[in-house]
């Protein structure tokens, strides 16, 4: 059975992208760092609502985008691992890949569609959330530019 790496540590999903094992690799990682901006933004906009921003509507749409691009990527995290084990098995195998080769290319695409989702709350936040948090809106916007465009490779 597969490695589910949303149930183990940091440690033990870091330790084994530095491995010579083909999974987790630069797609997992990159559905990780799209993940991680949108819990950035996710917490700005829990201290923003409270605190800063009026327009609480706007805030609440917002945010109900951003968890459920949060959500997806955690998904991705593991679903990369999945499509190239199966690409990398089906090619081991000699058969044709055409298929697992869709199935792979599917999963960075989806990363760089929740990236783009996400980073659009990103000017929003700059300009009305927490004005303590900015650096966090900051790391988190070019969190999502790198995850769209490593996941554009």
């Amino acid at each position: 059975m597969a490695k589910e790496y949303l149930k183990t540590t940091i440690e033990e999903y870091l330790t084994d992208i530095a491995s010579r094992s083909a999974v987790p690799g630069g797609g997992s990682a990159t559905a990780l760092t799209a993940a991680t901006a949108a819990g950035l933004n996710l917490m700005v906009m829990a201290y923003s609502k409270k605190n800063e921003v009026r327009d609480n509507e706007k805030l609440d749409a917002l945010y109900a985008v951003q968890k459920k691009g949060f959500k997806k990527l955690l998904t991705l995290i593991d679903k990369d691992c999945e499509v190239f084990r199966a690409l990398m098995d089906k090619l081991a195998s000699k058969s044709s890949a055409e298929q697992e080769y869709i199935n792979a290319a599917q999963v960075p695409m989806e990363i760089c569609r929740e990236s783009a989702n996400c980073l659009r709350a990103v000017s929003y936040l700059i300009e009305n959330g927490n004005k303590n948090l900015l650096t966090d809106v900051g790391c988190a916007a070019h969190m999502f530019k790198a995850s769209f465009y490593s996941a554009k490779l």
